[in-house]
């Protein structure tokens, strides 16, 4: 948390607030995601997000000045970064009539095709900034309740989102987006590896793991049931026999 003081009226507040996304609370996060995500950063917003924060009366606020303003400034400016939320906010979100639930935490038991078809809507959503892909998206990591993953489900799923409110969906992406920053730096090489042997090509996460480790593995069917991370640890060892085979070869 950052610990924050100011005087406002020769009086000395002293303040907490969240200094990362995993310390927001649930209502904090819905406040703020529509306002930071995808948004410019501008003084204005920042002074909004930070009047909000502090819990301050605005008739206060109003004696500070632009100098003490500006000087509080650094406690948001991590929100102006990538999210890097990990703790689900939503473990389970009604859409429309439906229940449905969310990932575990750091998306711990997301599957091989659950994350090859949040990625690649996700990947949409950046480039093409349609909110069809958000839902699509949400479709994808929620699952209606004692239902498992179905690619053909994603769609009916997603015109439920549709009707879910901004915020939740906007906080449930950030989600998303910080679960797969944090495996993307825990898995580098297998990222790295991904995007330069398979690009952004149709194939995909699934394509990519069935090529490499099916043969080890099984059928389709069974690489796109599997764990995604049991995956990532799969491809992380046949990468390190690979360069131990090398090694061996050379010194032959």
């Amino acid at each position: 948390m950052n610990n924050i003081r100011f005087e406002i009226e020769d009086k000395t507040i002293n303040r907490q607030t969240p200094a990362e996304w995993n310390e927001l609370k649930q209502a904090q996060l819905l406040y703020l995601t529509p306002r930071v995500m995808f948004q410019e950063r501008t003084e204005t917003l920042k002074a909004q997000i930070l009047f909000y924060l502090l819990k301050v009366r605005n008739s206060k606020l109003k004696n500070m000045n632009m100098s003490q303003l500006t000087g509080l400034f650094p406690a948001v400016e991590w929100l102006f970064s990538e999210p890097n939320l990990t703790i689900n906010p939503f473990p389970e979100i009604k859409a429309g009539r439906k229940s449905f639930i969310g990932l575990a935490d750091d998306m711990k038991d997301i599957n091989v095709s659950q994350f090859a078809f949040a990625d690649k809507f996700f990947s949409f959503f950046l480039k093409k900034k349609e909110e069809k892909y958000l839902n699509l998206l949400l479709g994808t990591i929620f699952i209606q309740k004692n239902q498992k993953f179905r690619k053909e489900a994603i769609e009916d799923n997603a015109a439920l989102f549709s009707h879910v409110k901004l915020d939740r969906r906007l906080a449930s992406m950030a989600f998303f987006i910080g679960s797969r920053k944090k495996a993307t730096d825990a898995f580098s090489d297998i990222f790295s590896q991904k995007t330069k042997r398979h690009g952004h090509g149709k194939t995909g996460w699934l394509g990519f793991f069935y090529e490499l480790a099916g043969p080890k593995i099984g059928d389709y069917k069974k690489v796109a049931e599997m764990n995604f991370f049991e995956m990532l640890g799969i491809m992380r060892k046949i990468n390190a026999d690979a360069r131990e085979a090398g090694k061996r070869n050379k010194r032959r």
